[in-house]
């Protein structure tokens, strides 16, 4: 099989995507983007973690990362601001303040860049595609248009794959626990604190995955928010 670049946040959809790859027999890199995102340090942890249990299986499994901290418009998952609390996945106002806009397709375009560089014939991404997604970069013709795009500008060497766009979180959950992935150690949330806050828009997602899975859900979420009269 040939070697591919996988665009990881440290999360379960990219996590999935690199065991995807592995068992794929191919050669995989990790590429870490660090964008500003609040929570940036603690997806390096467990970016770094994926990258020593991809190294365990194929000892071929090599890390990059690359700083782009300039380049997108400010939101709530950027600069330090804290995100909002949801009690959806699908509050519209909750999306508007985390989105990022155009962040999957500059990722992928930055990870055929790097698949250039380093002799890779394909980009891998954890996006989910979705005609009603609230992010529009992660609609399927986003995805459909981004791929396009990273063929014809790397004039037909890399071509960028979307492997699990059409798959539910919870099947990303089962698959992640079949691949014996550390789940617990796998980062969500939005913000950057000592656990998962349990409380924006990521983390409900991932609640509710685990949940429709049928798998134990092994991750420190911080107390409920309090309130004082």
């Amino acid at each position: 099989m040939s070697k591919v670049v996988v665009m990881v946040s440290g999360g379960l959809d990219s996590a999935v995507v690199v065991a995807q790859a592995l068992e794929q027999g191919h050669e995989v890199v990790l590429l870490h983007v660090d964008y500003g995102q609040s929570n940036a340090a603690r997806e390096m942890v467990a970016v770094r973690d994926i990258h020593g249990w991809a190294f365990w299986r194929d000892h071929r499994s090599a890390r990059h990362d690359v700083a782009l901290r300039d380049v997108f418009a400010a939101s709530a998952i950027t600069g330090g601001h804290a995100p909002p609390a949801v009690t959806s996945d699908r509050d519209a106002v909750a999306a508007a303040a985390t989105t990022v806009p155009l962040r999957n397709v500059v990722l992928a375009v930055v990870g055929a860049a790097v698949a250039v560089r380093v002799g890779a014939a394909e980009v891998h991404a954890g996006v989910q595609g979705a005609d009603d997604s609230l992010y529009a970069d992660s609609r399927w013709e986003s995805i459909a248009a981004t791929a396009a795009a990273v063929e014809a500008g790397s004039g037909g060497a890399v071509r960028f794959v979307a492997p699990i766009a059409a798959w539910s979180k919870a099947r990303i959950v089962r698959a992640g626990a079949d691949a014996g992935l550390r789940l617990a150690l796998l980062w969500s949330c939005y913000g950057g604190g000592p656990a998962h806050c349990g409380a924006c828009g990521a983390c409900v997602k991932r609640r509710r995955a685990f949940v429709d899975a049928g798998v134990d859900d092994p991750t420190p979420y911080l107390p409920p928010r309090t309130t004082t009269q």
